[in-house]
């Protein structure tokens, strides 16, 4: 079995958040992870600091660019 390369094997995912109901949402960060799951746990372990109303996580490669300046441009600190 070879040895998992965690960046190389893995998909970039954008985490949000909003810790109250009248507030906005807000990029938390990336994790990377290897399927929606693990996602899903991940960003729930990392970001579990806060008391979050909604916390939902997509991945990066799903994310559609409506207007930019520059198409390379990437949301967080992949």
């Amino acid at each position: 079995m070879s040895k998992l390369d965690h960046k190389k094997d893995a998909h970039v995912y954008e985490v949000f958040g909003r810790h109250k109901i009248d507030k906005d949402l807000v990029h938390l960060g990336c994790i990377y992870a290897l399927n929606d799951e693990l996602a899903r746990a991940q960003s729930y372990m990392t970001y579990s600091e806060k008391p979050w109303v909604e916390l939902m996580c997509i991945r990066q490669d799903n994310i559609l660019s409506v207007v930019a300046q520059d198409e390379n441009v990437v949301i967080g600190f992949a």
